[in-house]
């Protein structure tokens, strides 16, 4: 009986369970409650949610598309057609709650400001942030007579310039129109060399102001302003663009069709003031491109010395396309090619057009 007792059996007898009863546990799986998938990860599960079951958000779209998160400036009147709110059961312009028209009709009566609307949605809220500089009529008539009143006086300083900045300080809404009128007139000034000592102004910079300025305006200063700007910097599409009858208008198409380029728009018809005031070269520039032919030499000299000149490249290259164009008209193809060859090698936006002008010469 002593055998039992000595613990024999205890480390003899298999312990614990048999290796039958150890079953794989089963993995932990995430399923989707808007489908039949599961998923293994919880990184997975979210994936597939976000991408093919995404929870609608409020959104507010502009002409069909959604406003994101950002300043949203508007220059321009807002119509009704605009805009549409989707996923939105109720909005909040400021702190006052509305319904969705409400809110809409609100952002199109908007025209100077900033207003904050606020999307409510099933599941989430959206934050949006407006900017408004739309100008009122009067005041933009106001800066109109202003601009007439210049006009008349046929004269162009500093001076001048002061006394318009102080007219039209009394039209807060259209400050955008008159700001870019005196960008305009500064860089006219200092384009032909009359801007006071040490000021250093260049042209372009105020001319590219004032294009910033203007860049969504319909106005048809502004339109003619960029027109005037865009036919120095030979862009000509946008140049033409200029009201019916201007010949900042005539110019561009003439040189635009030397290029080949397709206008597909039409002028402005609006002509509701006088001519816009331009610096001398652009004005020497619209004179010689508006005749077909030079029939007198001092025409002729007066171009060749304006080649000669101080002025900007932009200015003496349309100059050297109506040279070219006349001396291979009259078939004097050496000075033509003087012209051509310069051109062909700068990258003032004629080189295409003088390389095939000079290559019908070679055949003459």
């Amino acid at each position: 009986m002593g055998f039992w007792h000595t613990g024999y059996m205890d480390h003899h007898e298999e312990r614990g369970l048999p290796a039958a009863a150890f079953v794989e546990p089963s993995p932990i799986l995430f399923p989707c409650d808007l489908c039949e998938r599961k998923f293994l990860t919880e990184a997975e599960f979210r994936e597939h949610r976000f991408q093919d079951h995404p929870l609608p958000q409020p959104a507010l779209l502009y002409r069909g598309v959604p406003l994101g998160h950002g300043l949203h400036v508007f220059k321009v009147p807002l119509k009704l057609s605009d805009l549409e709110m989707i996923n939105v059961s109720r909005a909040k312009v400021g702190d006052t709650c509305m319904r969705t028209a409400e809110a809409i009709a609100r952002l199109v009566s908007m025209r100077q400001g900033a207003l904050q609307l606020t999307l409510k949605g099933a599941t989430s809220d959206r934050v949006l942030e407006f900017q408004f500089d739309v100008p009122d009529a009067n005041d933009l008539t106001g800066v109109v007579t202003e601009l007439q009143a210049v006009i008349g006086r046929r004269r162009l300083d500093h001076e001048m310039i002061g006394e318009f900045i102080a007219a039209t300080s009394r039209f807060p809404s259209a400050r955008r129109l008159s700001a870019a009128i005196v960008d305009y007139f500064f860089g006219v000034i200092a384009k032909e060399g009359k801007s006071e000592a040490g000021d250093g102004i260049d042209y372009r910079e105020k001319w590219n102001c004032a294009l910033d300025r203007l860049l969504d305006m319909r106005h048809p200063i502004a339109i003619e302003i960029r027109s005037i700007i865009n036919l120095h910097f030979n862009q000509f599409t946008e140049s033409a663009r200029a009201p019916a009858g201007r010949k900042v208008s005539a110019v561009a198409k003439r040189f635009g069709e030397i290029l080949g380029l397709q206008f597909d728009h039409a002028s402005s018809a609006w002509d509701g003031f006088g001519e816009m005031f331009l610096d001398r070269d652009t004005s020497l520039i619209c004179a010689w491109a508006a005749k077909e032919t030079f029939s007198r030499s001092v025409e002729i000299e007066d171009m060749e010395r304006f080649i000669r000149s101080q002025s900007p490249a932009l200015d003496k290259v349309k100059v050297r396309v109506l040279l070219a164009g006349h001396y291979a008209r009259i078939g004097d193809r050496r000075r033509a090619e003087q012209h051509l060859q310069a051109m062909i090698h700068d990258d003032t936006g004629f080189g295409r057009w003088a390389l095939q002008l000079s290559r019908q010469l070679e055949g003459i």
